[in-house]
């Protein structure tokens, strides 16, 4: 028993080994990629955001100030008719 011990021990140690290495490669090329992904992302934002004179952002601003001031009135009521005779039908 001791030399099926010793082989699986040995066949753990060498598993666990590769893993830790494989990890270690993968938080490397993590880091790398994070790094080199946030310069990309500090570079391109200024892209990003609108100018102040595009007419597009303009345009969709007129529009959603128009559409905030739009309100909801109650129907219309006839003053002159006969407030009981809808009632009735």
């Amino acid at each position: 028993w001791t030399e099926a011990a010793e082989a699986v021990k040995t066949y753990h140690e060498d598993l666990v080994r590769r893993w830790k290495e494989e990890m270690d490669t993968l938080l490397v090329y993590a880091g790398l990629f994070s790094a080199v992904l946030t310069a990309f992302n500090v570079q391109s934002y200024q892209l990003l955001q609108p100018g102040p004179a595009d007419s597009t952002v303009a345009l969709l601003q007129e529009i959603s100030s128009q559409l905030r001031s739009f309100t909801i009135s109650p129907p219309f009521v006839n003053s002159t008719g006969n407030g009981r005779s809808a009632c009735r039908n």
